[in-house]
């Protein structure tokens, strides 16, 4: 009996590297074809400034009805640089409060719409592989850290697809498409692994997203291997207008 708690432990790490590995392998295997056409441009990192804010109309995919306004505004640079990022719904409640060492490289925040999946990142998630180019992938390991000091792994396979003509904001927008696939770790103490895809189309003129889809899945029981996937979000911003500081 003596050994049973080592046993456990060796369980669950081996469980957790399953999971992180299979999603990846079972998210990579349903990958669509690219979207949009494979050009040679290269995209630098946009410069982010304080008031730079950027508002979307959300759809709730699932009915094809409007889910409000979210504003994204960078609200301050702190003495070491790190920017702050709040997201605010119409009512002005914050949805997110998030954290960037640089623009797209993020330390801490929220990832999902489909549980309480926030916290502090190590190393930082390489939301965009600046340059970005059509052609370029990357993927990531990393450990959240939440705010009851509660260590979670995770993990992003991006790649930037191709270019296409996206109309937002009252005009039309060149736009690459990235999409990128994570596992998020558990979704909250009563459910398993929490899966999500997101297709975003990132428009250099405005340095963020134009539009972005998103699409959330989760395993029904926290202690099976394998166990029932059930839908979770579903969601499409689409850029409403954009205020440059």
């Amino acid at each position: 009996m003596g050994d049973r708690p080592s046993e456990v432990s060796r369980f669950r790490a081996a469980r957790r590297a399953f999971l992180l590995a299979g999603g990846a392998a079972l998210l990579g295997a349903c990958a669509p074809r690219p979207v949009g056409v494979h050009q040679a441009t290269e995209v630098p990192a946009p410069t982010w400034r304080v008031h730079d804010r950027w508002t979307y109309r959300r759809t709730d995919l699932y009915r094809g009805l409007d889910a409000g306004t979210l504003t994204r505004e960078v609200v301050a640079r702190g003495a070491d640089g790190v920017l702050q990022v709040v997201t605010r719904d119409q009512a002005g409640r914050v949805l997110d409060d998030a954290r960037f060492t640089a623009p797209g490289l993020l330390v801490s925040g929220t990832l999902s719409e489909d549980g309480p999946v926030a916290g502090s990142f190590a190393p930082p998630i390489e939301l965009y592989a600046f340059p970005l180019a059509s052609g370029k992938a990357w993927r990531q390991s990393f450990t959240r850290t939440d705010s009851g000091g509660l260590r979670r792994p995770g993990s992003v396979a991006a790649s930037a697809e191709g270019w296409e003509t996206v109309r937002a904001a009252g005009r039309e927008h060149r736009a690459l498409a990235i999409r990128r696939r994570w596992n998020l770790g558990p979704k909250d103490s009563f459910h398993g692994e929490l899966f999500r895809s997101e297709l975003e189309w990132y428009a250099p003129e405005v340095g963020g997203a134009v539009r972005l889809s998103v699409s959330e899945s989760f395993f029904e029981r926290p202690n099976q291997v394998l166990g029932e996937m059930m839908p979770g979000a579903r969601y499409l911003y689409e850029l409403v207008s954009v205020t440059a500081a």
